[in-house]
């Protein structure tokens, strides 16, 4: 089958462009198209809320994940600006009022976190820039922590010193703040952190980030038990003394396997 050419037909040369950099693109472009009620100013017809599974369903092999954690022009048509993870043009949309745009994200999310090489880029601040071993290209950070956690949070206080840990977007949040609403999504959010803990650096930086603080709250208010168990795991891994064996987890990132080694050791951790 074949489409008709679009009327009117656009002006210029032909140019190959690859798909998946135009999918992202559209993606996060027609995130908002539902709030504009005029046919006209749209940029696209449809709110493309669908294409997050099709991320997710991407980042289950290891090549779909080298995509997202690979930097790219923030222009799939200009090759000359600045660098960018994929993956930080989506970790917004965890907390999106549709539930399979913010499911899909959120799938992918923990799917590139089997990438044990990419918790420094996933972790790292966007002010800061970050590679993916063993590439040296640097890209600005992915920063995907407020964006795990903050579907994870609600409107319990902190003391002082427990705010201060937690990234600013998480501090001092207004007393209306809920939690996500699917037990499902909130199980996939720790199910990332858990994996992120594979690293001996992942789990310091979460234990430095208020991570510990936010999961807490969450285990006393939680009623789902898959998820309770999930949560129960993660304090465990974050509250355990280091031995000198596990303080090397993840330090030769260029040479240890890592979890992408494995299509079918990935698909027994998770069905999505």
């Amino acid at each position: 089958m074949t489409c008709p050419a679009p009327v009117p037909y656009p002006s210029g040369d032909p140019r190959e462009v690859l798909a998946l950099p135009l999918l992202v693109e559209a993606f996060v472009k027609a995130a908002g198209v539902a709030d504009d009620q005029d046919l006209e100013k749209r940029p696209f017809k449809g709110d493309l809320h669908f294409l997050a599974s099709t991320f997710a369903n991407i980042s289950t092999v290891p090549t779909g994940r080298v995509f997202f954690v690979t930097p790219r022009s923030a222009d799939p048509f200009n090759e000359d600006l600045e660098l960018e993870y994929p993956l930080s043009k989506l970790v917004v949309f965890t907390e999106h009022k549709d539930t399979i745009r913010r499911g899909g994200v959120s799938s992918t999310i923990k799917n590139c976190a089997f990438q044990a090489s990419a918790h420094h880029a996933l972790l790292t601040e966007d002010t800061e820039k970050a590679t993916v071993p063993p590439s040296t290209v640097e890209a600005p950070g992915i920063n995907i922590l407020p964006y795990v956690l903050l579907p994870l949070a609600g409107p319990e206080e902190f003391d002082l010193e427990d705010q201060e840990k937690l990234p600013s977007a998480l501090q001092f949040l207004p007393p209306t703040k809920t939690r996500e609403p699917d037990p499902v999504l909130r199980q996939t959010h720790v199910e990332t952190l858990l994996l992120l803990c594979t690293t001996h650096w992942g789990r310091e930086h979460l234990r430095t980030h208020g991570v510990y603080e936010i999961v807490r709250a969450l285990h006393e208010k939680e009623e789902v038990v898959d998820v309770a168990e999930h949560v129960l795991r993660l304090v465990n891994l974050l509250k355990r003394d280091e031995g000198q064996d596990t303080v090397r987890d993840g330090t030769d990132l260029h040479n240890a396997p890592t979890r992408e080694d494995s299509d079918d050791e990935d698909s027994k951790i998770e069905e999505l």
